[in-house]
């Protein structure tokens, strides 16, 4: 087989294609939805769509290095560029240049429609009605595509090593490969910082183990050092590497690269910035993701930040970063700590403003230091559908079960223990620590115990920004050694004015010496437009000091004048606290104790509102649950 010669006009032509054949679709698809809407024919369009985005993703993958053959099918003597007919005869290679062509002869009216990329093969289907003058393709024709095979070690070996194994080449795997490394048998990773890896790399679900780096010297230290522009799909890594900085199960530092459905099962060992399947994911020059990967292997740094089950570090600037469908199930540990701003988390270390994460979830212990938490750390854009089922412990910094300070967190949850061991003013939550970004947390919920020394919240450890708390429930045991602590939030701070807080409920003990309070700790007297409704709580709030503020629903609260703070609605089990804010009889602030068989009564559903509904399945102990439990 020859290689095709590989141009930038070829593969902006193939850009330009691959746009040209989804524009179409997209037409296609709007005149369908006008002019029919049989839910079976709805049903055939969404099929055909959901087929030419595989088709497209698998184009792009292709098109850094193609390799074409035909294998006879085709009839006539030499491929033509015409508008209306491609014709070929033999089985050599096809130049990129030429891809386009053959893709206008696919999107024409001569097919039918059904275009399938699978297995290295573009099916399409000849229609009989169509002229041969017109179109001299073969019926029922196949464009076979397949990349350089790695089926062995010293094939593995010879990328970016051999001009037959190019670095922007293709690859497939064919099968598993024992790297067999040892201490005199240490792997290379392929690719480098000045000479990146900038192809594709298929696994096709096969597992390169065996790998073996031992080397606290090094940098950019994985299966591959350095890619850029790069697509990785169905690879599985396993083994042992160890280096100085950047280390990584599949790739050290990635620019612009795709990674998707890839698993590592190495131990990693790093001073500074480690990830499971990327140590470093950079987006400079587009949007990129990182989906359907898996850490399995345990995680150390002797070092002191950046430390991710999936990615340590992410960084871009104006391009979006996207994490989806990602479990990390390793054990994350890391000592020698010098800043509490360096930070380890299960899903990324730290990643910067315009990163999302859907669906990603930290089932692996975690033992650090600084700063650390279940799924990332960093100012990020959207955390969505994502948990934290292990447990996280941290000797001197903020942690949390989820993340720190991201923008928006819809629909995620904490089941694990969140401790904060040191006693130092760090906070502590079950979703967020110290949230000086946040606009909205919708939906969320925990059920783990947290444990620190000050600003200790079920959700949120200390409140910054101005933000809606709407529809989140605690059921885990918040206990502050020292200040504040609360059922809902900790402590709000001096930035969260006209902060809303609604439709919340506190179910567990919460425990401090100082300001405790079911649904909120304390706030700040510089606070202003709060507002706090259809909330309750039952359960207990203790202290361990006689001059500690106790109450069933604020705790700490210097004034109550009625331009500072509403409140509307809420409630607490009255054997559980004495009063509703600390300081305050309730009547003079809209809020009620109640016993335990009125909280459990329709009456008492009616007045939080349409967000709750009736515990019929003892979710709750019979006490009024959210409608989305």
């Amino acid at each position: 087989m020859k290689k095709i010669v590989n141009s930038k006009t070829g593969i902006s032509l193939i850009t330009l294609a691959i746009t040209i054949v989804v524009i179409i679709i997209l037409a296609a698809a709007v005149i369908l939805t006008l002019g029919n809407n049989n839910p079976i024919d709805q049903a055939k369009k969404a099929s055909f769509l959901s087929n030419m985005s595989t088709f497209r993703d698998e184009l792009e993958m292709y098109s850094s290095n193609l390799y074409i053959t035909t294998n006879g099918k085709f009839q006539g003597e030499k491929l033509s560029a015409d508008e209306n007919s491609v014709s070929y005869t033999g089985s050599g290679s096809i130049d990129a240049n030429n891809i386009y062509d053959i893709l206008k002869s696919l999107k024409g009216s001569k097919y039918d429609g059904k275009i399938v990329i699978s297995d290295g093969e573009i099916s399409f289907k000849y229609e009989k009605g169509a002229s041969k003058k017109e179109l001299e393709w073969a019926e029922d024709g196949k464009i076979n595509i397949s990349g350089i095979k790695i089926s062995t070690k010293d094939e593995l070996k010879k990328i970016g090593n051999d001009s037959m194994y190019p670095l922007n080449g293709y690859y497939e795997l064919t099968c598993n490969i024992d790297l067999e490394g040892n201490d005199a048998n240490q792997w290379i990773p392929i690719g480098s910082e000045k000479s990146p890896f900038t192809g594709g790399f298929n696994g096709k679900g096969y597992t390169i183990s065996g790998i073996y780096i031992n080397d606290s010297s090094k940098d950019n230290v994985g299966l591959f050092g350095c890619t850029k522009g790069a697509i990785f799909k169905a690879l599985s890594v396993g083994g042992s590497v160890e280096g100085n900085t950047r280390v990584g199960g599949i790739i050290a530092n990635a620019i612009d690269t795709k990674v998707d459905n890839c698993n590592n099962y190495c131990n990693l060992n790093s001073k500074l910035c480690i990830g499971g399947i990327v140590a470093k994911f950079e987006a400079i020059n587009k949007d990129v993701s990182i989906s359907n990967c898996q850490n399995y292997g345990d995680i150390f740094s002797s070092g002191v930040k950046l430390i991710g089950g999936i990615v340590g570090y992410c960084d871009n600037k104006k391009n979006e970063v996207k994490f989806e469908y990602c479990t990390n199930y390793g054990n994350i540990s890391q000592e020698n700590q010098e800043s509490l701003n360096y930070q380890v988390a299960g899903i990324c270390g730290f990643a910067r403003e315009n990163t999302v994460f859907y669906s990603c979830a930290n089932c692996g212990e975690i033992n650090a230091m600084g700063s650390t938490y279940g799924i990332v750390s960093g100012y990020v854009k959207l955390i969505e559908n994502c948990y934290n089922t292990g447990n996280i412990t941290t000797s001197d910094g903020y942690t949390a079960g989820i993340a720190d300070t991201p923008k928006r967190v819809i629909n995620c949850y904490n089941k694990a223990s969140i401790t904060a061991k040191g006693n130092a003013i760090y906070p502590a939550g079950g979703i967020l620590s110290i949230s000086k970004n946040v606009e909205e947390i919708s939906n969320c919920y925990n059920s783990g115990n947290i444990k620190g020394y000050q600003n200790i919240g079920g959700i949120i450890g200390c409140l910054s920004s101005k933000a809606k708390i709407n529809n989140c429930y605690n059921k885990g045991e918040v206990i502050a050694k020292n200040w504040t602590a609360g059922g809902i939030v900790g402590w709000m701070g001096e930035n969260s004015n006209n902060s809303v807080i609604q439709n919340c409920y506190n179910t567990e003990k919460v425990s401090t010496g100082g300001n405790i309070g079911g649904i909120i700790g304390g706030i700040n007297n510089t606070c202003d437009g709060i507002k706090i409704s259809n909330c309750y709580n039952v359960g207990k709030i203790t202290s361990n000091l006689d001059n500690a503020r106790e109450a069933g629903i604020i705790g700490g609260l210097n004034s109550l004048a009625s331009d500072k703070l509403s409140l509307e609605n809420c409630y607490y089990l009255n054997s559980m606290a004495n009063v509703g804010i600390y300081g305050y009889e309730d009547i003079n602030t809209n809020i009620e104790g109640m016993e335990e068989k009125n909280m459990k009564e329709v009456s008492f559903l009616n007045k939080l509102g349409n967000e709750f509904k009736k515990d019929t399945k003892n979710l709750n102990n019979g006490y009024p649950i959210l409608g989305w439990e």
